[in-house]
């Protein structure tokens, strides 16, 4: 599968986790035009403890549910560095 649409693929499956009391969906050119943030080979083992909830709700996913915890807490990230950078522009 092409990043981009593993990406898009991602997006959708994390945008019904992430905004679920919220009816807004990207039309196919806001996809198609959005910047998707896709780092690879840049990684490193660590071991995490999580609630038993969070993981459960991960691996309800299937296989490749590492990868949807892994985006959404880039999602996160991103969220964060763009609060930050509001904050600091005052």
């Amino acid at each position: 599968m092409l990043q981009s649409q593993q990406a898009k693929n991602n997006f959708e499956k994390l945008d019904e986790v992430i905004d679920d009391d919220d009816d807004y969906e990207m039309s196919d050119e806001e996809l198609a035009n959005a910047e998707w943030f896709i780092e690879g080979g840049d990684r490193e083992t660590i071991l995490l403890s999580f609630d038993k909830s969070v993981l459960e709700f991960f691996r309800q996913k299937g296989n490749g549910y590492r990868e949807y915890m892994n985006a959404a807490l880039k999602d996160y990230v991103i969220a964060q560095r763009k609060l930050e950078a509001e904050t600091a522009a005052g």
